[in-house]
């Protein structure tokens, strides 16, 4: 009885643990986003030139900005995520990539063919450019996902996790140990037929 108390309290108290770390991972974002607004608001309501937003203004310096940082952040969410968020966020990938480069490519166009200036795109227009800014935090975020539901898909379909080897069961009392060794069937000798 007291093993599986301890065994609930220790459950409840992973599970305790699990949720603290992602509340904490949700204010942080959260007081990052109201640093960012109040940066911003100051910036242009009260003219803070210390910030330097009114020199980077445009959709590329904001992506610049936060691409990187995004993509950390993603990394440590996923694996602090249940196995079943994870399958419902894998679910949901194509909408996460698709909304994006909906969006990139709306501001592309509107770019090139309505003089959309404050996208910025214009003046970062080279395949170079676009690679040193999508290139390290696609990387970053999607490596070590990719890897471990490899990892999760690999274990899962040989029905037991890698790298555990069995080992074979304890002796449960002293009379069983070292065990005794394998009984073979007798020999039969055939006998001589007699003459």
């Amino acid at each position: 009885m007291d093993q599986r108390v301890e065994k609930v309290s220790d459950e409840v108290r992973s599970l305790a643990t699990r949720e603290v770390r992602w509340w904490t991972w949700k204010r942080v974002l959260v007081a990052s986003v109201i640093i960012l607004v109040i940066l911003e608001i100051g910036t242009y309501a009260f003219n803070w030139t210390w910030t330097g937003f009114k020199n980077n203004d445009t959709v590329w310096d904001y992506l610049q900005l936060l691409l990187l940082p995004i993509a950390l952040a993603i990394v440590p969410i996923w694996f602090m995520a249940e196995e079943a968020q994870r399958r419902i966020w894998l679910a949901q990938l194509k909408l996460v990539i698709v909304v994006p480069v909906a969006i990139l490519v709306i501001l592309f166009i509107g770019t090139y063919a309505f003089n959309w200036t404050w996208t910025g795109f214009r003046d970062h227009g080279r395949l170079w450019d676009w690679l040193s800014l999508l290139l390290v935090p696609v990387i970053v975020a999607v490596l070590p996902i990719w890897y471990s539901t490899r990892q999760s898909s690999n274990s899962t379909s040989t029905g037991e996790p890698q790298n555990v080897q069995q080992s074979p069961p304890a002796p449960t009392n002293q009379q069983n140990w070292p065990p005794s060794p394998p009984v073979q069937p007798p020999h039969r000798v055939r006998q001589a037929p007699q003459e």
